[in-house]
């Protein structure tokens, strides 16, 4: 059950970076949406999440030997390193505008990446204990600011699509983070990360939702929270969320640069090198807006791709036809 919590954390904390707790990326996907829309949406993370540990438990690492066979490998790096340096940059922005809004401090993210670096560099037992920490704060203050801001009303369209895009959004960062931990998880560790997934996720979309849909901007949770005197709560939980999916996307990139552990911090340093001309040239809000889609498209095909893979081979060549959950 302990293990199974962890695993929740690393899959929650990789998930909700800037663009979620800004609340950016909610109100682009959910603004117009049912309140059911994103409990939807929280629903089939905890699946996802429970669906790729169950992988990483059952096959190991033999998925990537299948797909070493053919382009399906290629295609699923490519896509896997765009979504994670493109979700890396948006969280460099984030961090930054999050300071100059609040304290009008610049440069602050030179620090911020440092210490994801050491983390991504050091591996997933780090991030278990930085996210087993971080979002059970980040969860608490959510629900204050919800309690104190003003609401929208729960209607709207039941556009479910929505509900899929940004899960599918997500899943790309966090799915081989997920299946790596899957190594190690039992079937109660894996029940049990995907039902708390579910439901903190579910929670946590809801009340953010309702909480956007009235205000607006690039960071509408921070204008909301500013408004009852909660800006430095909003801070902090834009803050732990930019920080642990930060560190996420720079060990996912990283890693399939340079998969050798040798060669960790290498891959680190390359991929935080990499990054910097694109921080200065895109804004926080151009990136949600503009790139994020584009995630989620990747997302939808890998996920195809991957459970291809999962359903039609079998062991020792084939894989079997079922994963046992």
């Amino acid at each position: 059950m302990k293990e199974g919590l962890k695993c929740a954390a690393v899959f929650i904390g990789t998930v909700i970076g800037a663009g979620f707790a800004t609340g950016q990326e909610v109100l682009l996907y959910f603004g117009r949406s049912s309140i059911a829309v994103p409990i939807f949406s929280g629903i089939l993370l905890g699946l996802f999440n429970a669906y790729f540990l169950a992988i990483g438990a059952k096959f190991n690492d033999r998925i990537n030997e299948h797909m070493l066979q053919n382009k399906a490998k290629a295609l699923y790096d490519v896509c896997m390193f765009i979504c994670a340096y493109i979700t890396f940059i948006a969280m460099f922005s984030g961090v930054e505008t999050l300071f100059v809004k609040i304290f009008d401090i610049k440069y602050t993210s030179v620090a911020w990446v440092v210490a994801a670096g050491f983390i991504a560099a050091n591996g997933l037992r780090f991030m278990k204990g930085l996210n087993s920490v971080a979002v059970p704060v980040i969860l608490l203050l959510a629900v204050v600011i919800f309690v104190y801001s003003d609401k929208e009303k729960a209607s709207g369209a039941y556009n479910f699509f929505n509900g899929i895009t940004y899960a599918a959004m997500n899943v790309m960062l966090s799915m081989g983070v997920m299946i790596r931990l899957g190594k190690t998880a039992t079937k109660k560790s894996i029940w049990a990360s995907g039902c708390v997934t579910a439901v903190v996720m579910a929670t946590m979309l809801a009340l953010i939702t309702l909480v956007v849909k009235k205000s607006g901007g690039e960071m509408p949770v921070y204008v909301a929270a500013d408004k009852v005197g909660l800006k430095y709560a909003a801070g902090a939980v834009i803050l732990l969320s930019v920080f642990t999916t930060m560190v996420s996307a720079l060990e996912t990139a990283a890693e399939i640069i340079a998969p050798d552990e040798k060669k960790k911090t290498a891959g680190v340093i390359f991929v935080t090198l990499l990054s910097l001309p694109f921080v200065g040239l895109f804004s926080f809000e151009n990136i949600v807006d503009y790139y994020y889609p584009v995630v989620s498209g990747m997302g939808i095909l890998i996920v195809i791709v991957l459970s291809v893979f999962v359903i039609f081979k079998k062991r020792d060549g084939k894989i079997k036809k079922s994963v046992d959950f």
